[in-house]
C-alpha cells in the first residue's frame, strides 16, 4: 500500500478528525505514527508469501510456519483440493489421511468476509469498512493498526475495543459504549478518558484509576467543570506537542519507580478470586464435552490434559495464566492474560495490583495544588505526583460473574470459568481466551456463540467442534479450516456447505 492510496487518504482524514475531536487539534499525518500505533498488532498479525502466488499475505501469528494463500486466491486452492480428493480406501485411519493431505492443505490469510470493503494488509475482517494493518475486526469502520475490534469506529493503535467511537492507543475499552478514549486501559461505559485505568461509568477524566461514576476528575479528584476544562486544555496541548516532537508519553511510562500506596489492608473490599469455585463441576463439563465429541469417556480431569489444551491455543499462555507475581498489598496472585503477554514493558508490572487493592487505592486522590500544576512535559515529575494513586489491574471481574478461579477479565454473567481470560456471557470455559456468548469451550480462542468445542479457534456459531480454525455456522466438524455452513465433516479445508465429508469426499 502506498501512502497515496485511496484507503490511506480516507484513513488519514479519519485520523485527523479523530485527533481534532479527542486532542483538540491536529498532530500530523497518520503515516508519521505507524510505528507508535503498531504496538496493538505486535505479535498478532504477520505477513508471508502466498504458496500459490508468492504475493504478500497477512495471517495470524500461529500460521507463520504453515502454507498459506490469500482468500482471494481460494478458488485455485479449491481446484487443487478437488484434484486430491481422498478415495474411499484412503479413509481408513487418521495417520493415513494426514500423510495424504498435509502437503496439500492451505491455510487462508488476508481474510475479508461479509459486507467488507476497502481493506488492506489485514486479516480476519468481517462486515467492516476502511481497515488497514489490523486483525480480527468485526462490524467496524475506519480502523488502523488495531486488533480484536468489535463494532466501533475511528480506532487507531488499539486492542480489544467494543462498541464506541474515537479510540486511540488504548486497551480493553468498551462495555455498552465508549466515546473518546486516549491511552485508556480497562475502561467501560465512559467518555473522554485520558491516561486512566479500571474506570467505569465515568466522564471527562485524566490520570484516574479505579473510579466509578467520576466526572471532571483529575488524579481521582472531582473538580468543577470550569477548573477541569482549563487543566484539560493545557494537558491536551502537552500531548499534541509531545506527539509532534516524537516524544509521546505512553501510559506505562507513568509507572512510578517506587510504589507506596498507604492503604489500610483492613479497609480493602473483600473480592474473592475463587468465588466459591467448585472445580469438579467444570471437570464434569469437560468430560461431557469430550464424550459428546469423541464418543468415549476420558479418564481423569481436565488438568491432566493441559498440554493438549494449551499447546497450540492462540492467545493462551501456560505461563501467562499462572500468577505472574503477588500483589503489593494483600499478596494475592495476579494473573496476566495471554492477550496481554508480550505487550507491556517490564516496568509496567510495578503498577499492577489485584482488583481488591485497586478499589481501595481508588479512594485516594491528589490534592488541588498537585492537580493545578500537573503536566505531561516533565515525565519524571509526573511519575512522582501520581505515585500515591497510579495502579491498574488486568483481572477485572464484574459483580455478576460467579464461580471462577485463576481467571482474568471475565464479565457479563460468565459462570464456571477456569484459567481463561476475556470471557463474557458464557459458561463452562477452561484454558481459553476471548469466548463470548457460548458454553463448554476448552482450549479455544476467539469464539462467538459456539457450544461444545475443544481447541476451536476463530469460531462463529460452531456447534460441536474439535481441532478446527476459522469455522462459521457449522456443526460436528473435526480437523478442518476455513469452512462455512458445513456439518459432519472431517479434514476439510476452504469450503462451504459440505456434508458428510472426509477429506472432501462426500460419503
Amino acid at each position: 500500500m502506498t501512502r497515496a492510496s485511496e484507503l490511506y487518504e480516507k484513513l488519514n482524514q479519519a485520523w485527523k478528525q479523530t485527533c481534532k475531536i479527542i486532542l483538540g487539534g491536529g498532530v500530523g499525518e497518520l503515516g508519521e505514527y505507524e510505528e507508535l500505533l503498531s504496538w496493538a498488532v505486535k505479535g498478532d498479525l504477520v505477513s508471508k508469501p502466498s504458496a500459490l502466488s508468492g504475493k504478500e499475505t497477512f495471517v495470524p501469528y500461529y500460521y507463520e510456519k504453515l502454507p498459506v494463500a490469500k482468500l482471494s486466491e481460494i478458488d485455485t486452492a479449491k481446484d487443487k483440493l478437488r484434484r486430491i480428493k481422498l478415495g474411499i480406501n484412503e479413509i481408513k485411519d487418521i495417520d493415513t489421511i494426514v500423510e495424504r493431505l498435509k502437503e496439500e492443505f492451505l491455510y487462508v490469510g488476508s481474510t475479508v468476509l461479509g459486507k467488507s470493503f476497502s481493506v488492506e494488509r489485514s486479516s480476519g475482517v468481517v462486515d467492516s469498512q476502511h481497515v488497514l494493518n489490523s486483525y480480527d475486526v468485526m462490524n467496524s469502520k475506519f480502523v488502523a493498526y488495531s486488533a480484536h475490534i468489535r463494532s466501533p469506529s475511528y480506532v487507531f493503535g488499539s486492542r480489544i475495543v467494543g462498541t464506541g467511537q474515537f479510540v486511540v492507543l488504548s486497551l480493553d475499552v468498551g462495555g455498552d459504549h465508549i466515546l473518546r478514549a486516549f491511552e485508556a486501559y480497562e475502561i467501560e461505559d465512559s467518555s473522554d478518558v485520558y491516561y486512566s485505568a479500571d474506570c467505569h461509568g465515568c466522564q471527562d477524566i485524566f490520570f484516574s484509576f479505579f473510579q466509578n461514576g467520576l466526572r471532571y476528575g483529575i488524579g481521582n479528584l472531582a473538580l468543577s467543570p470550569d477548573k477541569y476544562k482549563r487543566i484539560k486544555e493545557k494537558l491536551l496541548e502537552d500531548i499534541r506537542e509531545n506527539l509532534k516532537a516524537g516524544k509521546h508519553v505512553r501510559f506505562f511510562d507513568l509507572v512510578p519507580e517506587k510504589q507506596d500506596y498507604g492503604v489500610d489492608i483492613k479497609s480493602l473490599p473483600n473480592i474473592k478470586n475463587t468465588s466459591n469455585f467448585d472445580k469438579e463441576k467444570i471437570n464434569k463439563a469437560f468430560r461431557k464435552t469430550a464424550k459428546l465429541l469423541l464418543n468415549k469417556d476420558l479418564e481423569g480431569n481436565m488438568d491432566e490434559y493441559v498440554a493438549f489444551l494449551t499447546k497450540d491455543t492462540p492467545y493462551y499462555s501456560e505461563t501467562g495464566e499462572k500468577p505472574i507475581r503477588l500483589s503489593p498489598i494483600i499478596k494475592a496472585p495476579i494473573y496476566l492474560s495471554g492477550f496481554h503477554e508480550g505487550l507491556f514493558p517490564e516496568r509496567a508490572f510495578k503498577g499492577m495490583v489485584h482488583l481488591n487493592e485497586g478499589y481501595g487505592i481508588g479512594r485516594l486522590h491528589l490534592d488541588e495544588r498537585e492537580v493545578k500544576d500537573i503536566t505531561l512535559r516533565d515525565v519524571k515529575r509526573l511519575r512522582i505526583t501520581l505515585s500515591p494513586i497510579f495502579a491498574y489491574a488486568l483481572d477485572y471481574i464484574d459483580p455478576y460473574t460467579r464461580y471462577y478461579d485463576e481467571a482474568s477479565t471475565i464479565f457479563y454473567k460468565a459462570m464456571y470459568v477456569y484459567r481463561s481470560s476475556f470471557v463474557a456471557f458464557s459458561k463452562y470455559t477452561a484454558f481459553s481466551a476471548r469466548v463470548g456468548e457460548g458454553s463448554y469451550q476448552f482450549g479455544s480462542a476467539l469464539t462467538l456463540r459456539s457450544e461444545f468445542g475443544i481447541n476451536v479457534y476463530n469460531g462463529w456459531n460452531v456447534k460441536r467442534g474439535f481441532e478446527v480454525d476459522s469455522i462459521a455456522y457449522s456443526s460436528d466438524i473435526y480437523f478442518s479450516h476455513n469452512c462455512e455452513g458445513s456439518s459432519d465433516v472431517m479434514f476439510c479445508f476452504n469450503g462451504k456447505g459440505q456434508r458428510n465429508s472426509i477429506g472432501h469426499n462426500q460419503l
